[in-house]
């Protein structure tokens, strides 16, 4: 096991040197970028700058397999492939005459090789524990590959926030032009959400999900955070709320519930443990079910805590949670065993984005329409979602702390605290009584000022929550 990477490869213990374009490293579950300090490469509190998975400062260099920074749901097995293939066909693609020196020192280069420069490495850190041993392969001759990400789908997935911002306005256009389309797009959203969480589970395997929700203190740290800090928070605030009975139930219904969907996608964004966050989404719904009633009640007394039962949140486990999640299981048996199974595995995975943003131009142009006369109650809620951001990041990284969290698992715990299941809770709002219809209203505002802060949130939670830089 070599000990240092240099600019030009690895340095053994001995002294021993070699020049290398590519090694595939497996250090474990979380990444350990403590050996490219010689590189001196820019970063973000230990996570390497990369545009898809080349590194910005070093382009010879790659990361795969390192988290969601380096291609969504890419330490798993089944998330790993795209960004790997992409990867690879670069490295294949810079230039000729490659051969093994596993160990062993170089020889000298060809002349005309000489004063080039070498691509240097890509790194894949497998999902096995341990440390496994290098291989390298020396390849000489220049390169020039562009730092852009490769293919639309890689694209997407570059872009996801601009595309979401888009898809919410496009979806405000549509609720604008044609009204009259909102009450048959509200039969869309359980449907469209669906098949979203279908994709989301199918990036996480089976058994990942099951071991994880042993992880007993990120669950505690994730149901403290959401059901013990969150109803505190609206509490202080909700004596400010306007006195619209409509709106404050609004209010309550989302700002009560923890996101159960899109929260996965923005965490990982932002180097978040989204693998722990998707295993405790079961949890969180079925504990929100449980609590939404008696919460309602104490906020809002005998009268309004009756509304909402039960029965809708046990069909929306039903239908966003179970079905979902059973055939991505059958999905991803079927991978694993056939490779027909393996490319419609791949082929979904590659639908993340454009469903996402599905989901938000349904739901949104659904229910602008419905905002009538009741846009100055509605604007007036603005200011406190917005709050309702910035005091959850807080206390978010505070919970983590209590509970001594790493880095990735903390800026989960800010993301679960932070975002709110508006989508989920949608059609209970639209199945509450004619005078309280605003309420729905109140549910979407909250996320269209969610998913701009989310904005905020991928580029600052990774600072509010810095990753430990340790040099050998």
């Amino acid at each position: 096991m070599f000990s240092r990477l240099t600019e030009d490869g690895p340095v053994w213990a001995d002294g021993t040197t070699a020049q290398a374009d590519a090694i595939i490293w497996c250090t474990g579950f979380r990444p350990a970028p403590a050996h490219f300090a010689p590189l001196k490469l820019r970063g973000t509190r230990g996570y390497i700058a990369t545009v898809g998975t080349r590194a910005v400062d070093e382009p010879r260099l790659h990361l795969l397999g390192y988290g969601d920074w380096t291609g969504p749901a890419s330490a798993t097995l089944i998330g790993v492939g795209r960004p790997a293939r992409e990867a690879a066909k670069e490295i294949a693609g810079q230039g000729t005459g490659a051969r093994s020196c596993r160990g062993r020192r170089p020889g000298p280069a060809h002349p005309a090789a000489r004063g080039r420069t070498r691509p240097l490495a890509t790194m894949s850190r497998a999902r096995a524990g341990g440390a496994a041993r290098s291989s390298t392969h020396v390849q000489q001759g220049a390169i020039g590959v562009s730092q852009e990400p490769q293919g639309p789908v890689a694209r997407m997935e570059h872009h996801q926030i601009p595309i979401y911002l888009g898809a919410m306005a496009l979806g405000a256009l549509l609720g604008l032009a044609a009204p009259s389309a909102g009450p048959g797009l509200e039969h869309a959203i359980n449907p469209v959400l669906g098949a979203l969480l279908f994709v989301t589970f199918l990036q996480v395997p089976a058994g990942d999900l099951l071991r994880s929700l042993r992880d007993g203190r990120f669950l505690s740290a994730a149901l403290v955070v959401n059901f013990v800090v969150v109803p505190l928070v609206v509490a202080a605030m909700f004596t400010f709320l306007p006195a619209d009975q409509a709106v404050r139930i609004g209010v309550l219904l989302v700002l009560l519930c923890p996101c159960v969907d899109y929260v996965i996608v923005f965490s990982g964004l932002a180097g978040g443990d989204s693998r722990r966050l998707l295993a405790a989404t079961p949890l969180l719904l079925v504990t929100q079910m449980l609590l939404l009633p008696g919460l309602l009640y104490l906020f809002m007394g005998p009268d309004l805590g009756d509304i909402v039962q039960a029965g809708p949140f046990l069909q929306a486990f039903l239908f966003l949670i179970v079905i979902p999640l059973v055939p991505a299981w059958a999905l991803q048996a079927w991978a694993a065993r056939a490779v027909a199974g393996q490319k419609v595995s791949e082929a979904a995975t590659t639908t993340m984005v454009p469903l996402m943003a599905a989901t938000l131009i349904t739901v949104v142009a659904s229910q602008v329409p419905q905002l009538g006369g009741s846009l100055g109650d509605v604007a007036a809620v603005i200011p406190f979602y917005a709050g309702f951001l910035v005091v959850m990041a807080f206390a978010g990284r505070l919970v983590a702390r209590l509970f001594r969290l790493g880095t990735p698992a903390a800026r989960a715990i800010v993301f679960t605290g932070a975002t709110r299941n508006s989508l989920v809770v949608l059609p209970l709002a639209l199945a509450l009584p004619d005078e309280l219809a605003v309420a729905a209203v109140v549910v979407v505002t909250q996320t269209l000022v969610e998913v701009i802060g989310m904005v905020a949130y991928v580029r600052l939670v990774p600072r509010l929550v810095p990753e430990p830089v340790t040099v050998q």
